[in-house]
C-alpha cells in the first residue's frame, strides 16, 4: 500500500536512497565502534519502512543492508522533521525500535544491542562549517537545518558552494529545489530561484532552469506567497547572524583568516550587501574583490 509523500520525506529519500550519498552520511556519523564493524562498500538500500501511519507526516525512515565483520547486517535510519524540541523524543525513538526488532533471527539479542543509547545526528546543533565538510550529504544537512530559520536568500552562497563540490544527482537537485520552494521562506522567491541558477555550476544551470520552470507551472508561487510570511519576521534576526557567520567562513576558506577590518565590515553590512558579497565570493580572486579595500590607516 502506498502512502502520501511529504516534501521532507521526498528530499530525505532522494539523498539517502542514493548509495554513495548514504555511504558518506554513515561514514561521517556512525559511532566509531559501529563503523569498525561495517563494510560500507557493500551498503544497499532496502525497500522497507517501519514508521507508523500516524507519524508519517513528521518522520521518514530508510533501511540498509550490508556486510559486517559478523556477517549480514542492517542499518536503520529515522529522520524527524520538526523545528522545536520535543521532550518525548527518547520515547518516540524507543517506539521505532520495538516495531522492527521482531524481524531479527534473534530478537532478544537485538533488544540488548538496540537498547543502548541511539546514535543521534542533530543537525540543529551542528556548526555550518562542519556541515560544509560533509561531502555528498552536506546539501541535505545544511538545507534541512535552516529551512525554517531564515530567508533562503541568505543560504545562496553556501548552497551554491556545495552544488559545485557535492556531485548531486539530477534527482537530488530536483528534490532539493522542490523542497526549498515548497517549505522554505523568502521575501522574493523569483529572485532566489534566479540567483541560485546563476550561481550554480555551468553543467547544472540548464537542469536547474528546467526544474524551476516545471515547479512554476505546477503552482509553487502560490505556496511561497502563502508561507513566506509564516516565519519571516521571527527568523530575521537569527538569520542575519547565521548568514554573517556563514559568509565569514566561506571567505576564510577562499582567502585565509579574515583581518579585523573585514569582519567589522561584514558585521555592519545590510542584507542586500551580504547578498552581493555572497554572489561574488565563489569567483573572486581576492578578499578585496569581494568586500573592498581595507580602510586607510591614519
Amino acid at each position: 500500500m502506498s502512502h502520501p509523500t511529504t516534501p521532507h520525506d521526498a528530499l530525505f529519500k532522494k539523498f539517502l536512497g542514493h548509495t554513495d550519498t548514504a555511504r558518506d552520511f554513515l561514514d561521517i556519523h556512525l559511532p566509531k565502534p559501529l563503523r569498525a564493524l561495517c563494510d560500507l562498500s557493500t551498503l544497499r538500500p532496502e525497500s522497507a519502512s517501519f514508521i507508523e501511519p500516524t507519524l508519517r507526516n513528521a518522520c521518514s525512515d530508510i533501511l540498509y543492508s550490508l556486510q559486517t565483520t559478523q556477517g549480514d547486517g542492517y542499518i536503520y535510519c529515522v529522520i524527524e522533521h520538526q523545528s522545536t524540541p520535543d521532550p518525548l523524543m527518547a520515547f518516540r525513538l524507543m517506539r521505532y525500535s520495538t516495531c522492527w526488532l521482531e524481524n531479527f533471527d534473534d530478537p532478544e539479542a537485538a533488544r540488548v544491542l538496540y537498547g543502548n543509547p541511539f546514535p543521534l545526528v542533530d543537525v540543529t546543533v551542528m556548526p555550518d562549517d562542519e556541515i560544509l565538510h560533509h561531502k555528498r550529504i552536506a546539501l541535505l544537512e545544511l538545507v534541512q537545518k535552516h529551512i525554517w530559520q531564515r530567508d533562503l536568500l541568505e543560504l545562496l552562497a553556501p548552497v551554491a558552494y556545495l552544488l559545485r563540490i557535492a556531485n548531486a544527482t539530477d534527482e537530488q537537485l530536483e528534490a532539493l529545489l522542490n523542497y526549498m520552494l515548497q517549505v522554505g521562506n523568502t521575501a522574493d522567491p523569483e529572485k532566489f530561484t534566479k540567483r541560485l541558477i546563476h550561481l550554480s555550476p555551468d553543467e547544472q544551470k540548464e537542469r536547474m532552469m528546467t526544474i524551476a520552470e516545471q515547479l512554476e507551472q505546477i503552482g509553487w508561487k502560490k505556496g511561497w506567497e502563502k508561507g513566506r510570511m509564516r516565519g519571516w519576521e521571527e527568523g530575521r534576526e537569527e538569520g542575519r547572524g547565521e548568514s554573517e557567520a556563514v559568509l565569514a567562513r566561506l571567505l576564510t576558506r577562499r582567502f585565509g583568516p579574515l583581518p579585523e577590518w573585514a569582519r567589522e565590515r561584514l558585521h555592519r553590512a545590510d542584507a542586500a550587501q551580504r547578498e552581493a558579497w555572497a554572489d561574488a565570493v565563489l569567483d573572486a580572486a581576492s578578499l578585496t574583490e569581494v568586500v573592498g579595500a581595507p580602510p586607510e590607516s591614519h
